[in-house]
């Protein structure tokens, strides 16, 4: 099941500072969705958050 963190933040957008990829094609940090979504789109067992700050 993927999981989606990308609420809302306090700043009323729902940009992300940055991105953990836990468990997918290449684990990591990433700094735009499109390059997480890479990594873990369609990776079965997928982990991945999206921070703030």
């Amino acid at each position: 099941m993927a999981r989606d963190f990308s609420t809302i933040n306090s700043a009323g957008n729902s940009r992300r500072a940055a991105y953990v990829v836990f468990e997918g094609r290449k684990p990591g940090i990433y700094a735009t969705w499109e390059e997480t979504k890479e990594q873990v789109h369609r990776f079965s067992g997928q982990s991945y958050k999206g921070f703030d700050s």
